[in-house]
């Protein structure tokens, strides 16, 4: 496999330049049989003596990107008082000529090449090596992201200490479909394993934070799924915070709540 890393000079992505060390990358996965585009943000201290430092997935959400993190908030820039290496995957992946925009960041039981925990997986293995960090990563997301969150910690546990969930979704279907919801989870509807409030009994007995964020004014507050899920985790028995305030389903409530979690999902503060 060949790697390769160029630098993003200041985040010309962004409204505002910082001098963060922002990487771009893209990893070839077997199972999906192409490449996963990701973003690689150091804070200016990396690498810093008798420091350890820990990963942190930020996942976005549907009919978006990884770039749009570095355009429309300030993560950039809060991470720069926290001990975290961000990474910013994409969730897009290609099955023939059809391009799927909207993977749920889910392993498909229909379609070979969607297979996106396989791939998160190998990249956690190879940043691991890279970088001196923590055996555990942290893991985060909005909306179709924060599903991803929850389905990649209920999937694969012993790759995360702490899991955020900013305005998620998780329950599916969506009322209003979303782009090829369909065509990636089967006509026949949801299976079973793809209901993150029914698979939270997995989480039994993992030693994994949460941290779950919804504005109230959000539809996905509104329909009770965030409570739904939050009850579910404590069911489960492990560790969850709720963090319901004023607030919709925009940019401007994830990028008030960004720096709280980053202060979550850092070794260094306790939150």
């Amino acid at each position: 496999m060949v790697v390769r890393y160029y630098l993003v000079f200041n985040i010309l992505l962004s409204q505002t330049c910082f001098s963060q060390q922002v990487l771009s990358d893209s990893l070839y996965n077997r199972d999906c049989q192409q490449h996963i585009r990701y973003y690689v943000i150091l804070p200016n201290h990396y690498p810093k003596d008798n420091c350890t430092y820990k990963i942190l997935y930020v996942l976005h959400g549907a009919w978006s990107c990884p770039e749009d993190y570095l355009k429309k908030t300030k993560l950039s820039s809060y991470c720069e008082t926290h001990n975290l290496i961000l990474v910013l995957p994409s969730s897009h992946l290609q099955e023939g000529d059809k391009k799927i925009v909207n993977t749920w960041y889910i392993n498909s039981r229909i379609h070979k090449q969607i297979q996106w925990q396989s791939a998160l997986r190998q990249l956690d293995s190879l940043l691991k090596k890279q970088y001196k960090v923590l055996l555990k990563s942290g893991v985060m997301g909005l909306s179709m992201g924060g599903y991803g969150a929850v389905y990649s910690a209920i999937n694969q546990p012993e790759l995360f200490s702490t899991v955020s969930t900013l305005s998620a979704v998780f329950q599916l279907p969506v009322q209003k479909p979303i782009q090829d919801q369909e065509w990636l989870f089967g006509e026949d509807n949801l299976s079973p394993e793809y209901d993150l409030i029914h698979q939270a009994r997995r989480l039994k007995g993992k030693s994994i934070r949460f941290l779950v964020s919804c504005g109230t004014e959000d539809r996905f507050y509104k329909d009770g799924q965030n409570t739904a899920m939050l009850n579910a985790l404590k069911k489960s028995g492990v560790k969850v915070i709720a963090d319901f305030s004023p607030g919709t389903h925009s940019w401007t409530y994830w990028d008030s709540i960004l720096e709280k979690h980053l202060q979550f999902h850092d070794i260094e503060q306790k939150y």
